[in-house]
């Protein structure tokens, strides 16, 4: 794979650390209701990150006593290359109020799709949470809380977001538009 192109920062540790404030706040209204009720729900590998910070957040609330699992989906084939939907290891949620915590809000499948098994295995609440939202003002089959909206062309690298499987370690976010995409919207190399 060809990771040339250009690079600029979207976001950096202390912009996301604000995004996870405003997330987890919107979450305490729903979240001190029947708390102990609550299971935040990571779909990895992406939501890993951004649901640990989440979890800070929302202990600077005093949201406390919920439960926490993961389940391993999977959707992208490669760079803006998406396939079918996968899941693996899903918990037992019937019962549960679940927030479903993700890096981003992009082709809507992948929190729509785990909103629904969420539903055909008997939760009782659905909602998602998270960081970058490419599909501000859409409405979703869930209601969710976004920290921070990006043009749906973008492709985010870092802070758990992949290019083709590297640089999901990076504590910052980057944008990354492929040298061959610039060119073809009349970029120069240096431009």
């Amino acid at each position: 794979m060809n990771k040339k192109g250009r690079w600029s920062l979207v976001a950096n540790s202390e912009t996301i650390a604000g995004a996870c404030m405003k997330v987890a706040g919107e979450l305490v209204p729903d979240m001190t209701e029947d708390l102990d009720q609550w299971t935040l729900l990571v779909l990895l590998n992406g939501g890993l990150p951004f649901a640990a910070d989440l979890m800070a957040a929302l202990h600077q609330y005093n949201v406390n006593g919920f439960t926490f699992d993961t389940v391993k989906a999977s959707s992208y084939t490669g760079p803006a290359k998406s396939g079918p939907l996968t899941f693996k290891g899903f918990p037992e949620v019937e019962g549960r109020n679940i927030v479903l915590v993700d890096d981003i809000y992009d082709s809507v499948k992948t929190l729509e799709g785990a909103a629904r098994v969420c539903q055909a295995r008997g939760a009782r609440k659905i909602r998602g949470a998270v960081l970058f939202d490419k599909r501000e003002g859409i409405e979703a089959s869930i209601p969710r809380s976004s920290g921070l909206y990006v043009p749906r062309s973008w492709w985010l690298v870092g802070y758990g977001m992949d290019l083709d499987g590297a640089f999901r370690g990076w504590p910052e976010v980057m944008r990354w538009e492929p040298e061959a995409q610039r060119l073809e919207s009349g970029q120069t190399k240096n431009g």
